[in-house]
C-alpha cells in the first residue's frame, strides 16, 4: 500500500492537476517511440485541441510537468558536467599538447551549461510571451503561453540529452 502511495504521489508531481492524468496525455508520455520533444509537442497539441474543453488546466499542468522534468535534468547534467570538467582539467594539466584545445581554454563545461541554461530561459520567456500575444489576452493567451513553455522545454530536454548522451555513457550515469 505504501509503494502505491509513492507511485500516486510521483504521478501527481509529474502530471499536476488530477484531470490531466485522465486526458489521455499520459499515453503520449508512455510512448517510448517518441523523443521527449515529440512527447511535449504532441501533448501540447492535445491540450490545444478545439474539442478539448479544459485547455487552460491541461496547458498549465503540462507546463508544470515540463518545468519539473527540466529542473531534474539540469541538476543531473550539472553533475555529469562536473565529472567531465574534472577529467578535462586532469588531461589539460597532464598533457601540454591538448592545452590549445577548447576544453583547456579556461571555460569549463559546467559554466557553459549554466550560462547556456540562463540564456535559454530568457529566450523561452520572451518567445512564449510573443507567441501568447496572438491570442489577444484572456484564457487563450495564458494557455498559449503554457503550451509554448512546455513545447520549448521538451525541445530543450531533447537537446540536452543529445549533448550529454556521450558523457553519460562515458561515465556510466543513469
Amino acid at each position: 500500500m505504501k509503494k502505491l502511495s509513492l507511485v500516486i504521489a510521483a504521478s501527481a508531481l509529474l502530471f499536476g492537476h488530477s484531470a490531466f492524468a485522465k486526458d489521455g496525455v499520459e499515453s503520449i508520455f508512455a510512448d517510448e517511440q517518441l523523443s521527449v520533444g515529440q512527447q511535449y509537442s504532441q501533448a501540447a497539441d492535445y491540450c490545444a485541441n478545439d474539442a478539448y474543453p479544459n485547455e487552460f488546466n491541461c496547458a498549465q499542468a503540462l507546463s508544470k510537468r515540463a518545468e519539473a522534468q527540466l529542473a531534474m535534468a539540469v541538476r543531473k547534467y550539472e553533475q555529469v558536467a562536473m565529472l567531465v570538467s574534472n577529467e578535462e582539467n586532469s588531461k589539460c594539466s597532464a598533457d601540454a599538447d591538448v592545452e590549445g584545445s577548447p576544453q583547456c581554454n579556461g571555460a569549463d563545461i559546467v559554466t557553459d551549461l549554466m550560462e547556456s541554461q540562463r540564456a535559454w530561459e530568457l529566450y523561452r520567456s520572451h518567445h512564449c510571451s510573443l507567441e501568447a500575444r496572438n491570442s489577444l489576452g484572456g484564457w487563450g493567451a495564458s494557455a498559449n503561453y503554457w503550451l509554448c513553455n512546455a513545447r520549448l522545454i521538451g525541445n530543450r530536454l531533447r537537446n540536452l540529452q543529445a549533448i550529454f548522451r556521450f558523457y553519460e555513457t562515458q561515465f556510466e550515469v543513469q
